[in-house]
């Protein structure tokens, strides 16, 4: 018999947390990689220096990490424009004023926007349908993390309905 702890509800839902924990980190490693490449000096490559960037596995560690301090900075995986805007200056100081992790994590479909006149629940993240968005987008009403981002990051969700993608 199963107990509270083990019932097949608990079960499922620790297993697809797991998950959810890996794809998470894994996506914004991918992210840290990008930031990290973005950073780059123009003639890195050229003066031999350029694997500081994008082959230390170190410093693109320490970018992702401080992606990730960003995101529990805020908190929740839905939020509004003003502590998006917050999120955005406080970046600076980690990433310096050229940088731009929020369109970093939106390029890679970990961040989107509240879609103009529908229900709260449903979302616009990067796909085909918007690639002439390459930055996320600044004058939405609320942004949302992808849910993978509240297991690895350990934000709140907010609301109880799941986000439509």
């Amino acid at each position: 018999m199963f107990s509270d702890e083990n019932s097949t509800e608990n079960v499922i839902r620790d297993e697809i947390s797991k998950i959810a924990n890996f794809f998470g980190d894994e996506q914004l490693t991918i992210c840290g990689n990008q930031l990290a490449s973005n950073s780059m000096p123009k003639h890195a490559a050229r003066q031999e220096y350029s694997k500081i960037y994008t082959g230390n596995h170190e410093y693109i560690r320490g970018v992702t990490e401080d992606l990730k301090l960003i995101i529990s900075c805020i908190g929740k995986d839905k939020f509004s424009r003003q502590e998006m805007m917050a999120a955005y200056e406080q970046s600076k100081s980690l990433f310096g004023d050229s940088a731009d992790p929020f369109s970093v994590l939106w390029q890679n479909g970990l961040l989107g926007y509240q879609k103009s006149g529908v229900d709260e629940e449903s979302a616009v993240f990067y796909s085909e349908s918007n690639m002439d968005e390459f930055q996320i987008p600044l004058d939405k009403r609320a942004y949302y993390f992808h849910s993978s981002i509240i297991d690895c990051v350990n934000i709140r969700p907010v609301g109880n309905i799941p986000i439509k993608y």
